[in-house]
């Protein structure tokens, strides 16, 4: 407290400290050598992101490291206990000595947020919320780490719904299946095809391939008898197989769930269109 400046922060509540993206922020952590801390960083966007935008945060651990140069020369070793600088921080240096105290990094990490479409991260968010809601309920409530971890759940869960989705319905799950069958399951009778209450199966063509500005594959349209559908991916077989089906023009069924609509679960090649051997003579 006596050597960081800790004006920025505002208590939330007991276990939240919060303060602006901004500049530097100091955050004094208890001194003691057996302590061993667990703590959550949340950092929220502004309104207003867009795809594409990229945002930074670097954090530090610092250390203080100073001395208390005494005058004369040569009256005594020197003190650079932490007792000894706090001390002399709080009441100044004794007559004729000068405390001189800077900062030791004792370790760091960057935190980057890319902005991306809610319909490329939701999928993604659900099945991470699905393992992570299993892993809490494995996590005993004595630990150090129950708190911060549960705060964490809570923060993904938040994730989803602002990604569109409904937190609510995600059971847990060691293999990330937010709720209903896993990915490409089928019920009996669905011929390899999902069925049942919410799943919808669309036939037609492939129409079109989507990549982003990078060149990265972002998904495929379905042109079928009600119309063209739009289903995101970023998994290179599913773009392999989309172009494959859009270069021969083959008959393809895709199923999704009404949860995610964009999300293939399951792509089928029916056959391909009668070959063309030219115009008849």
């Amino acid at each position: 407290k006596l050597l960081y400046r800790a004006g920025r922060l505002q208590r939330i509540d007991d276990h939240t400290l919060e303060c602006r993206a901004e500049g530097i922020t100091y955050l004094p952590v208890p001194a003691g050598a057996q302590v061993n801390h667990a703590g959550l960083l949340t950092i929220d966007l502004p309104p207003g992101v867009k795809h594409g935008q990229s945002f930074h945060a670097v954090v530090r651990q610092l250390t203080h490291t100073g001395r208390v140069i005494r005058k004369p020369s040569g009256a005594g070793p020197l003190d650079v206990s932490d007792a000894a600088l706090m001390s002399t921080a709080s009441t100044g240096p004794a007559t004729g000595s000068r405390l001189i105290v800077w900062e030791h990094v004792l370790g760091a990490f960057q935190v980057t947020i890319p902005i991306s479409d809610r319909a490329l991260l939701i999928d993604d968010e659900m099945r991470l919320l699905s393992v992570l809601r299993w892993i809490l309920t494995t996590v005993p409530t004595t630990d150090r780490w129950y708190l911060p971890f549960r705060r964490y759940v809570h923060e993904i869960g938040e994730r989803v719904g602002g990604f569109g989705g409904d937190p609510g319905t995600v059971k847990p799950d060691p293999n990330g299946v937010p709720g209903g069958l896993p990915p490409g399951a089928s019920e009996p009778g669905g011929g390899g095809i999902p069925v049942g209450a919410g799943w919808r199966t669309l036939t037609g063509k492939v129409s079109s391939i989507l990549y982003d500005r990078y060149g990265d594959f972002e998904g495929f349209t379905l042109d079928s008898a009600d119309g063209e559908h739009l289903f995101r991916s970023r998994e290179h077989t599913i773009e392999d197989l989309s172009v494959r089906a859009w270069r021969e023009r083959t008959l393809v069924m895709v199923s999704a769930h009404v949860r995610n609509p964009h999300r293939p679960e399951t792509i089928v090649l029916r056959h391909g269109p009668r070959p063309y051997w030219g115009s008849p003579k």
